[in-house]
């Protein structure tokens, strides 16, 4: 294989070396065949079409025809190499213009960016605080979305807010090569404006009269008061105006803005130094009698006076108004009234009690149901009862029940083997017959006994001189021992 490469390079050079001889020769040769086909005449010319874009030779110029002297003959020839041949005097040294390459031109178009958009819209721009807003958001060619004050949010929605102060919210959108739009909305938040209201218990009054003031605010910050100065923001006062007079409540509002409420109060001034007047009365009966300390409700009004006082530990009291009392006895209520001029007057109203008790039937209330008379509690009250309960069952059983069944018993016997007399005869006439076989006892003894037996049976007969004996139990209603011996045993 190594021989092989060797003669491929060997004749790759010996075809390089002719090349340049034969290029070498060319060269050499030109000038000799430019000098020796001379032409006939000097201003003969010639052209050709030699491939550069011209005319080959045109005349005898160079050309080894020597025959042809004229100055207009000549040749032409094509050599192919598209450019322009020779033109003017013989044998002219040629100039080679290469043709122009001219590249192929690219045009690169990258591809049109992606420009997001959006818009962010709110269904009110001005709210006062403490009011919601709606804000919605659209977008186009975004691929995310981000809300101030809320992070990533979907390309399109709605938020309800309810901001605390004015605030901008900026919705921002991405493209998904990067590119980004924001669109925003400015909502204004205003404080609200505070409010008041101002009454007064009475609008007209006479001289020397109180008058309560009362009010109440919203969204304030600062209150004050006709007289009083710095209130609270709600509150109430009692006020002694003297002429005619008008209370204005002024009030701040947190957002600055003030607003005003006003009453206005008419005194009437009473001739000069006219005497005090008064009544008093009593409102829940009508002069009846009144138990003791039963609540009885006295009510008073004055004219023209200054200063008031009830007795019997009512002690100071206003010009006009009421007080609950509990007398015990009947008491005499005198109100005392002093006037502008230094006069008193008196007005007064008695109380009747009723001293008088009715008798009333005596009775005895149980604070248990059944009383027991032992303080044994829940538990034990109901285990005392379960156990009488339980006794009075198993009495009933001994005196109801055991008598039943005794009486069954008796019936049940009577008709297997017949009755006590029946049973008793029949056992007294074995004993006769036996007595008097064996000559125990004569027959009349045996008499004797009989009667005796019958008598103890039966009970004795009229015509009987035996000693009386206790009267024996019927034999079908027989009583049970342990009953019987409960009910004969001794009283204590």
């Amino acid at each position: 294989m190594n021989t092989m490469f060797s003669k491929i390079v060997r004749n790759i050079a010996i075809a390089s070396g002719a090349a340049v001889i034969a290029v070498s020769a060319v060269l050499v040769v030109l000038p000799i065949a430019q000098n020796t086909f001379a032409p006939a005449e000097a201003h003969a010319a010639w052209s050709s079409n030699d491939g550069f874009g011209g005319t080959g030779y045109d005349g005898n110029c160079c050309d080894t025809d020597t025959t042809n002297t004229s100055s207009s003959g000549g040749w032409s020839s094509n050599d192919g190499f598209g450019g322009t041949g020779y033109d003017g005097n013989c044998c002219d040294t040629p100039t080679y213009t290469p043709p122009t390459y001219n590249p192929p031109t690219y045009t690169y178009n990258p591809p049109a960016p992606v420009i997001p958009s959006c818009t962010l819209s709110a269904n009110k721009t001005s709210v006062t605080k403490g009011g919601d807003v709606k804000l919605t958001w659209t977008s186009s060619k975004a691929k995310s979305a981000t809300l101030s004050t809320f992070g990533t949010v979907s390309t399109y929605g709605s938020k309800t807010v309810t901001p605390d102060n004015t605030i901008t919210y900026t919705l921002t959108v991405k493209s998904k090569d990067g590119h980004t739009a924001t669109c925003s909305k400015t909502i204004t938040v205003t404080l609200p404006a505070p409010t008041c209201v101002l009454n007064v218990d009475r609008t007209t009054i006479n001289r020397g009269e109180n008058v309560t003031l009362s009010w109440s605010t919203n969204n304030a910050q600062s209150v004050s008061l006709t007289s009083f100065g710095s209130v609270d923001k709600n509150g109430s006062k009692s006020t002694n105006p003297q002429d005619n007079t008008t209370y204005t409540l002024t009030v701040t509002g947190k957002n600055g803005q003030t607003v005003d409420c006003t009453k206005a109060i008419t005194v009437h001034i009473p001739p000069t130094n006219p005497g005090p007047t008064c009544t008093i009365i009593i409102n829940n009966y009508n002069n009846q009698y009144s138990n003791p300390n039963q609540a009885v409700n006295i009510s008073w009004n004055s004219q023209n006076a200054h200063t008031g006082w009830i007795n019997n530990n009512v002690g100071p009291i206003t010009l006009s108004g009421s007080k609950t009392v509990y007398p015990t006895q009947t008491t005499t209520y005198t109100a005392t009234f002093t006037g502008h001029n230094g006069q008193t007057i008196n007005c007064s109203v008695t109380v009747n009690i009723n001293t008088y008790v009715p008798p009333t039937t005596p009775y005895i209330t149980l604070s248990s149901v059944p009383y027991t008379g032992l303080e044994l509690g829940p538990v034990g009250t109901a285990l005392y009862w379960s156990f009488l309960v339980f006794w009075a069952l198993f009495a009933a059983y001994l005196i109801v029940v055991k008598r039943v069944q005794n009486r069954i018993y008796a019936s049940t016997k009577s008709l297997l083997f017949g009755t006590e007399s029946e049973v008793a005869a029949a056992h007294a006439h074995v004993a006769h017959e036996d007595v008097v076989s064996r000559g125990l006892f004569s027959t009349a003894d045996l008499e004797v006994i009989a009667n005796t037996l019958r008598s103890v049976i039966e009970g004795p007969s009229k015509e009987s001189h035996v000693a009386p004996t206790a009267p024996a139990a019927p034999q079908g209603d027989v009583i049970d021992e342990f009953v019987l011996s409960q009910i004969s045993r001794p009283r204590r």
